[in-house]
């Protein structure tokens, strides 16, 4: 991992500060069970809560240090080098914990949407399959559920396990095939680009061929991904959206605080259309930015924080405290 430095020079500080609600977490600690099933899932969520708790010093907040990995040579995303980090955690568990305090913004769609513009404007080829993806993603989720896929969450990973080079069992679509082949066509076209040298350099010396082309296309994207959260910070940064260093990035989008004033600004009509320029001025590329609600987190009693104050004062002289 690069260090510290690299995350300064990009952000003006070394660390970034998290917000998140103490009671949430202190009772998804001792209840995990009644909401992650799986013994695995819940295992590594518990974890990660616990890490967060023990991190915080009895708080509410954590600073959180981002390092790339060595492997990007410079390139890639920012990954949490703090233990606990929202980055991390399970999706509903960083809902449940995040909810009222931080505001969820994101790329919409956002590797299929960059891969589009290399294909136009670096490559110059054709993509008919992945813009259809793109322009009726919806519709194109819905056909693959009404053929047997189980959900719209697993279509949508279906595609991007494809984009990235995984192995999908056949879904009865009409253009089901013609989107896979054209998925490995792309890979090859944009990691084989001189452009892209680098990118393929690295993927090779560290896993060797296996899925090279999609690899290297993924890699690829990751960078231009981050260099779009990197505007999209300067942006909100800007107009006063990151007060004191509060924000945390996960990698196609970050969470800012949700006060009133920024809520307010988000949601005003064209803030968002504005940052989106800002971006497109700088990286020329273009991409949507959507605010995404927690609607996903777990559903906790009334009286939950009440609870664990009761839990948390028996438990004072543990290290559940700190």
């Amino acid at each position: 991992m690069r260090g510290q430095a690299d995350f300064a020079a990009a952000f003006g500080m070394d660390f970034m500060t998290e917000l998140f609600d103490r009671n949430a977490a202190l009772y998804l600690a001792d209840h995990l069970e009644k909401y992650i099933l799986d013994a695995g899932k819940r295992e590594n969520a518990l974890e990660k809560i616990n890490a967060l708790l023990e991190k915080s010093q009895g708080g509410s907040s954590i600073r959180v240090a981002y390092v790339k990995a060595a492997k990007a040579d410079e390139k890639g995303r920012w990954f949490a080098k703090t233990p606990g980090a929202m980055q991390g955690m399970n999706r509903r568990v960083r809902q449940t914990i995040c909810n009222g305090l931080w505001i969820d913004l994101d790329f919409v769609n956002c590797h299929p949407v960059l891969l589009s513009q290399k294909c136009k404007d670096l490559l110059r080829i054709d993509c008919p399959f992945l813009d259809k993806y793109i322009n009726s993603r919806d519709e194109m989720l819905q056909e693959m559920v009404d053929a047997g896929v189980q959900s719209r969450s697993e279509a949508k990973k279906s595609i991007l396990k494809v984009l990235n080079g995984g192995c999908v069992p056949n879904v009865d679509t009409p253009w089901w095939k013609d989107l896979c082949t054209e998925f490995r066509t792309l890979a090859c076209q944009v990691a084989t680009h001189p452009d892209h040298k680098a990118f393929l350099d690295n993927c090779r010396t560290e896993k060797g061929s296996y899925n090279l082309h999609a690899r290297t296309m993924s890699a690829v994207l990751c960078s231009v991904e981050n260099k779009c959260l990197e505007q999209l910070y300067s942006f909100l940064k800007d107009h006063d959206c990151v007060p004191g260093g509060k924000c945390s990035l996960i990698f196609d989008g970050m969470m800012i605080p949700d006060t009133p004033s920024i809520r307010e600004k988000v949601s005003s009509d064209g803030f968002l259309d504005a940052a989106s320029r800002h971006i497109h001025q700088v990286t020329g590329y273009c991409v949507a930015i959507t605010i995404k609600e927690f609607d996903e987190a777990f559903e906790l009693p009334d009286d939950y924080a009440d609870t664990v104050t009761d839990m948390f004062v028996i438990y004072q002289g543990e290290d559940r405290k700190a």
